[in-house]
């Protein structure tokens, strides 16, 4: 029995060789196809036949290839969610340990219910990015950016793109769309202008409420905006104490409960992403105004002024929801970033498939978007843009932003602490936000350590 188990041992270990020198059949040194992982489908789709993972992947490899890039493009999917994702993202992780995975990947924040804690938990393919960029697992692109045939590195948002340099590799990661909170006025309402120099601090201390109209109800990824810049991702520490945590948790508590104290015109707070005249929140402030409009036949956006929420460190937080990499294992880095290139382009990044989807979620990169001149096409198949007047108050808003991150595992964490603590107070349960601030900070400090 034993010399059949040595057998089998050797055979296995034969396979694994064999495989990594590409595949069983493979001495042939016939070039592999290149890899590119498509995941940016969530749930929430509501498009499926025209923006799922597969109909952008396959739209995106014959644009690829009518540009004159690599034909022998091989885009792959992996589920949506439950236990074959799990199973796939193993899969990925350890072709990657191993050497190999996917050349390049597109990916989109994810997330699951988890029926067992009852909670939303993180399902990415890269569950902190930001600590992801930090350890070598992607090519480093700063020479082939300097070379670009399609991408315009100058046109591209530069707080935004600088979330994905790496201390040690340079740029490693594109962000490829990013939102923001912001309250949305009419613009002859207030007279207040948003500022880079503006912080918590003023929040805390504005006596108009119209600061404090932009602090979020929660949602993903903007509970943790109010705290600034999260970790350093090179030392695997918090930047913040768990005392500030509960501090900054007790302000925001009270802000909310303030802010029906102060007789604002009328507005609505939500993340700033492509079609925002579009969103439930925006219709429910502006309902009866937009009736209006509709039987005087007027059509045409409401002139706003949008006032992004002001971070500890001064100025907007931006939030990173999907990015584009090159494995640092590829063979084909020049193939791998004519992807890229095109993807992060001004044609890429209005009309693509990909974008398409990811207009839900964010706005693009490329500045001078969202205008008549250049709509975006949201996930609707409808072309989407901005009056000059809304397009230049967006600009002065998105100049506020000084620092972006991704949204990962830290993010996820104190979005739920946010939204645990507001449940249990609509419940009438007696919380003790102390304790759940210090359960919430140690899971955070072991997992950034992980």
């Amino acid at each position: 029995m034993s010399n059949v188990k040595r057998v089998l041992s050797i055979l296995l270990i034969l396979a694994l060789a064999l495989m990594a020198f590409g595949g069983l059949g493979g001495c042939s040194g016939k070039k592999k196809p290149l890899r590119v992982l498509i995941d940016i489908e969530d749930e929430y789709t509501m498009y499926p036949d025209f923006n799922g993972n597969g109909a952008c992947g396959g739209s995106l490899v014959d644009n690829v290839k009518l540009l004159g890039g690599p034909e022998d493009i091989e885009f792959e999917v992996i589920p949506v969610e439950g236990a074959e994702r799990d199973m796939a993202l193993t899969r990925i992780r350890t072709e990657m340990m191993a050497g190999g995975g996917p050349d390049v990947f597109i990916v989109a924040k994810a997330h699951d219910w988890d029926e067992k804690t009852n909670n939303v938990i993180n399902t990415s393919l890269f569950l902190m990015p930001e600590k992801s960029k930090e350890l070598g697992l992607f090519y480093p692109l700063d020479d082939y950016i300097a070379k670009a045939q399609f991408m315009e590195w100058d046109k591209l948002t530069p707080a935004v793109m600088a979330a994905g340099h790496s201390e040690k590799y340079g740029q490693v990661l594109l962000p490829l769309v990013y939102d923001f909170n912001a309250a949305f006025f009419l613009k002859d309402d207030i007279s207040y202008t948003p500022t880079a120099a503006g912080t918590w601090e003023d929040i805390l201390n504005d006596d108009t409420g119209v600061l404090r109209a932009t602090v979020p109800p929660g949602g993903m990824g903007q509970a943790s905006d109010m705290l600034g810049v999260l970790a350093d991702y090179t030392k695997n520490e918090l930047l913040f104490s768990e005392d500030e945590l509960y501090q900054r948790m007790e302000e925001a508590v009270t802000l909310s409960t303030q802010k029906g104290q102060f007789s604002l015109p009328i507005h609505c707070n939500d993340a700033f992403s492509a079609g925002w005249d579009m969103h439930s929140a925006f219709d429910e402030a502006f309902s009866d105004m937009l009736e209006e409009q509709k039987k005087q036949g007027n059509h045409q956006q409401l002139a706003l002024k949008f006032i992004p929420s002001y971070s500890d460190d001064g100025g907007a937080v931006a939030t990173v929801h999907a990015f584009a990499a090159i494995n640092g294992n590829t063979k084909r880095p020049d193939d791998a970033f004519f992807v890229l290139d095109y993807l992060l382009s001004k044609e890429g990044q209005s009309k693509s498939l990909v974008y398409r989807r990811l207009s839900d979620i964010g706005v693009p990169t490329y500045e001078g978007l969202m205008t008549k001149e250049n709509p975006v096409i949201l996930s609707s198949g409808a072309a989407w843009s901005m009056t000059d007047e809304n397009y230049e108050a967006f600009c002065q808003a998105r100049d506020c932003i000084t620092h972006a991150k991704f949204f990962g595992t830290i993010e996820m964490a104190l979005n739920d602490l946010w939204l645990d603590f507001k449940k249990e107070k609509r419940q009438g349960e007696d919380v003790d936000l102390k304790e759940m601030v210090h359960e919430a900070y140690s899971r955070m400090a072991i997992e950034i350590g992980e």
